[in-house]
């Protein structure tokens, strides 16, 4: 814990401050732009590491603007969750096509289709369900956010 002196250099009690939980929604209130104060001369002053919030979005768990809050991680790891997907689905049809183009032997695998849809269903469920978004630490996520991390992967992956 970090608790904060007085000028009279006494510690005060009542200003505890404990570092943000990341794992558990304990802090999903907190603005962590306050933890990253600096106290210069008995001033307290904000540091500037902070943009300005461009995804306007409230969390359906915290009933709070996601920015700067440790909801972010949850939402970054869901957004990740789901390039990693992408980036599966890319993969097996680069694997597919690696001697013969899709063109030439077309697309008959029924069984691919089906785990590929099994997939993004599973994807959509613990994005979207809110149970599952308590159990699990998913989040709901902006359709910018589905697969922007793993797009380039994606890309890289076909090209190459």
């Amino acid at each position: 814990t970090w608790e904060p002196v007085t000028k009279e250099g006494t510690l005060q009690k009542s200003h505890e401050l404990h570092a943000p939980d990341w794992l558990f929604t304990l802090h999903k209130d907190i603005d962590l732009r306050m933890f990253y104060l600096k106290c210069n001369n008995f001033k307290i002053e904000r540091n500037d590491y902070f943009g300005e919030c461009r995804v306007k979005q409230i969390s359906p768990i915290s009933g709070h603007p996601v920015c700067f809050t440790t909801e972010a991680l949850k939402y970054g790891q869901t957004g990740f969750f789901f390039a990693i997907v992408l980036c599966q689905i890319a993969n097996t049809l680069e694997v597919k096509q690696r001697k013969l183009s899709l063109m030439y032997q077309g697309v008959r695998n029924q069984f691919m289709f089906f785990g590929f849809s099994q997939e993004l269903i599973l994807c959509l469920l613990l994005a979207y369900v809110i149970p599952l978004n308590i159990i699990l630490g998913t989040r709901d996520l902006l359709f910018l956010h589905w697969g922007t991390p793993g797009l380039v992967i994606v890309v890289f992956i076909v090209l190459y």
